[in-house]
């Protein structure tokens, strides 16, 4: 990935149940219209809301994923193959064929 990695950009996980409660033992993560969420928040306090399931591997680990920069645009790659995302739009930089759903942001975390 391009610019960077590092201190400035964090990766968000939100343990909080929207549309179902926790599994025993293991909170769930938001989901809107059944579609798990995975929360970023950038250095500049930016969160983006992605589809949490890997289009690439089938497997729900996008918020596993490491967040960074290239040419300026956020980005998350896949924890699987390292495909990169453009977190505001969902697209897949390494094949645009290919995107994560892009979700609403729950107002608390704005």
């Amino acid at each position: 990935m391009g610019d960077g990695y590092g201190g400035s950009v964090t990766a968000v996980r939100v343990w909080r149940s929207v549309r179902r409660p926790a599994r025993r033992g293991r909170p769930a993560p938001p989901r809107t219209r059944s579609t798990e969420a995975a929360l970023f928040r950038d250095g500049d306090g930016e969160v983006y809301a992605v589809g949490n399931r890997d289009p690439f591997s089938g497997a729900d680990v996008i918020a596993d994923g490491i967040m960074g920069s290239r040419d300026g645009v956020p980005v998350m790659a896949s924890p699987m193959h390292k495909q990169e995302f453009d977190l505001r739009t969902g697209a897949c930089l390494d094949d645009p064929e290919v995107s994560l759903p892009v979700l609403p942001v729950p107002p608390a975390l704005r």
